[in-house]
């Protein structure tokens, strides 16, 4: 394949190996300029574009991620540009919308849960669940900032703190969540509440940045009895979710402790892409921390392709694969899944 700018050849060359990612898997484009005596490609102002000498950049072999990438190029190509303004693939969209402190957020997949915006209320049932055993103070406070809390006292206070506010959510901090559940195998004796569902687990929206239709999804406090559930896969969904479709976020960030690998983990099953280390990035609770980033984007979630002729077609994106994961008949009467989210992943990509 060939492009023409301005009397300059571009060739993709192809390699279809790698040394460490099965051929299958994974594809590389260097792109090269055919006539040395043109490189850098300065004076034709695509060096930047091209990432300022011949790359390789490793793209998705099936998907339509590699098309768009592609199309990103033959067009900054092609097109002439403002000098003032950097080279990139163009966003004319408006901001994100800002998340509601009071909105609900729930899902037919599992009418048995919820996420509430968290409120004073829930104290005393988060605590029971969340504070009340050897366990879970040891595994789920291990990498947070606060806690673990040994009194309800002092539990109540980090609550107070996390409740979202107006003023907190406009600022772009965050709006944390209760996690309700009306499920008897997800809550403790000591926390159930008489009527209704019972707050079980928080989890947030944080580092809200509506202008670059970006946000955090992070503060994951699972109790022991809803980790590597159902419906700790479905809590995932409804944020991701609801960011994407109904308040039009581009980008989802996932940020772990590098030594937390069942956060990890757990990003890279959702379909988040690892995306680098930073170093010595906080100290947490006396402890020099190095940050995992990964992020999920909006049209890997939704599937929408946008290069396509027909701007209706839509591929299955990740969304739709965790609701097949979701449905009901990949479960057991135990609540056992019959068939792995791994797996309805690769035949996405097959």
């Amino acid at each position: 394949m060939k492009l023409q700018q301005r009397g300059l050849e571009l060739l993709l060359v192809c390699h279809q190996h790698s040394s460490s990612i099965p051929s299958h898997e994974c594809i590389f484009l260097n792109l090269l300029p055919l006539d040395d005596s043109h490189h850098p490609l300065s004076s034709h102002n695509i060096n930047s574009v091209l990432l300022c000498k011949p790359t390789s950049l490793l793209l998705t072999q099936s998907s339509r991620f590699r098309t768009s990438y592609l199309r990103y190029l033959t067009m900054s190509m092609l097109e002439s540009r403002n000098p003032y303004i950097p080279p990139g693939i163009p966003c004319n969209r408006p901001p994100a919308l800002t998340p509601s402190p009071t909105q609900r957020i729930t899902s037919p997949l599992c009418p048995g849960l919820s996420l509430v915006p968290l409120e004073k209320s829930h104290t005393e049932s988060l605590y029971a669940n969340l504070c009340t055993t050897p366990e879970n103070n040891e595994k789920i406070w291990l990498y947070i900032p606060r806690g673990p809390f040994h009194n309800l006292a002092e539990f109540s206070s980090f609550i107070d703190s996390a409740i979202p506010t107006e003023d907190n959510v406009s600022a772009n901090e965050y709006i944390t969540y209760a996690i309700i559940s009306s499920s008897d195998g997800h809550v403790s004796n000591q926390g159930r509440e008489k009527s209704g569902g019972t707050a079980i687990g928080l989890i947030r929206y944080l580092n809200i940045r509506r202008a670059h239709l970006s946000l955090e999804i992070g503060m994951v406090l699972f109790p022991l009895t809803l980790q590597r559930t159902r419906e700790s896969t479905l809590t995932f969904y409804l944020l991701i979710d609801h960011a994407v479709r109904n308040l039009s976020y581009e980008r989802i960030e996932w940020k772990a402790n590098v030594l937390n690998t069942p956060s990890v983990k757990c990003a890279l099953r959702l379909g988040f892409k690892y995306e680098g280390l930073f170093r010595r990035h906080w100290v947490v609770k006396g402890v020099w921390r190095d940050t995992w980033w990964a992020s999920l984007l909006a049209d890997e979630w939704t599937g929408e392709d946008a290069d396509a002729d027909d701007k209706g077609k839509m591929a299955k994106g990740l969304g739709r694969v965790v609701e097949e994961w979701l449905e009901e008949g990949n479960f057991d009467s135990e609540g056992r899944q019959r068939k792995r989210l791994e797996e309805f992943r690769e035949e996405m990509n097959d």
